[in-house]
């Protein structure tokens, strides 16, 4: 199994541009605001002028401004978090369980959206969960402590469920409500030392 590795960039949000441009040239109708009698329309009684809203979308919600009340990347420290591993869910259950980490966005298998808490240093955040997602344990008398921690978290969420001990003391959890996809997923690893599964109580090892 490939040693797992993570990187952290600045999550660049594009409406930062546009709410900085139609501040910028709102006077020069950048974004084609139409102006109805200059189309030919007659005002209706009904009509209440007000000031422009500036960018906005269109939601289930109805019109929405984008402004700096309403970007998440104005209230919200956020990063893309990049892996070389898939981010499933008992991957973003570790992340969520770590300290610091205020919202998470699954983008794609390899990416993902973090929020750090602002009570948090974000170094300090970014270490933690390098260790808790990439590093390896050394083999210790501690280790079945942590095999067993990971098997009392795994079979209260999960239905099926197997912990795989890789050749170099690495704990892979897998989880799922179908018995297949766990198999699916144990049988895509590799160097694998030992499984445990949940609907046995047989451990494999794979030399």
């Amino acid at each position: 199994m490939p040693t797992r590795k993570i990187k952290f960039s600045k999550y660049h949000c594009v409406f930062n541009e546009l709410i900085q441009g139609y501040e910028a040239d709102q006077d020069t109708n950048r974004f084609g605001i139409v102006n109805l009698e200059e189309e030919g329309f007659e005002e209706q009684p009904s009509f209440k002028k007000g000031p422009p809203i500036g960018p906005a979308v269109i939601s289930e919600f109805g019109i929405l401004p984008i402004n700096e009340k309403t970007l998440a990347s104005k209230n919200f420290n956020l990063w893309i978090m990049h892996t070389n591993f898939t981010v499933d869910s008992v991957v973003a259950d570790c992340i969520e369980s770590c300290p610091g980490i205020e919202t998470l966005d699954i983008i794609t298998r390899y990416r993902c959206r973090l929020g750090f808490a602002e009570m948090f240093v974000v170094n300090d955040v970014k270490d933690t969960l390098t260790k808790l997602l990439c590093e390896e344990p050394k083999p210790t008398n501690n280790n079945a402590l942590a095999q067993e921690s990971v098997v009392n978290f795994l079979s209260k969420k999960y239905v099926y469920w197997a912990l795989i001990v890789t050749k170099g003391n690495a704990l892979v959890p897998i989880g799922s409500d179908k018995q297949e996809e766990v198999e699916q997923r144990i049988n895509s690893e590799q160097n694998i030392k030992e499984v445990t599964r949940s609907w046995t109580t047989q451990q494999t090892t794979n030399l």
